[in-house]
């Protein structure tokens, strides 16, 4: 199995996170796992193409995965990643009571405070 060790970048301000770390996983030529913090986002996209809008301060961050999933375990990508982030949460501050809100959002004092969207893409193996 893959590790999951990744190149960190930071920017002050991204049109959408999940754009920006594309187009440097595009132009690096070591093909890493990268993961991508910005502390403003412009144009940030939710779930079913929604605009996602985040205030200034507000982390956003997107993480590329460079790793092969069989087309069964795409469903289960997001799950795992609201989980592992819920629990790291709830590790942190564990007197905060965290919920998952179904599929993909975490709720804090019925608030939502973090969303996960998970795109895909597949890429045919060459032999």
């Amino acid at each position: 199995m893959k590790n999951f060790l990744f190149d960190f970048y930071f920017l002050k301000t991204s049109f959408s996170t999940n754009d920006e770390v594309k187009k440097i996983y595009k132009n690096c030529k070591k093909k890493n796992n990268i993961a991508l913090f910005s502390l403003e986002q412009t144009n940030g996209r939710g779930r079913i193409n929604r605009k996602w809008i985040s205030k200034k301060g507000d982390l956003t961050c997107s993480f590329l995965i460079n790793r092969d999933f069989k087309i069964s375990q795409i469903g289960n990508i997001n799950l795992w990643f609201t989980y592992i982030l819920l629990s790291l949460l709830k590790k942190k501050f564990p007197k905060k009571k965290f919920k998952i809100k179904w599929p993909n959002d975490i709720y804090l004092n019925n608030k939502k405070i973090a969303g996960v969207l998970i795109e895909t893409s597949i890429v045919k193996k060459k032999n």
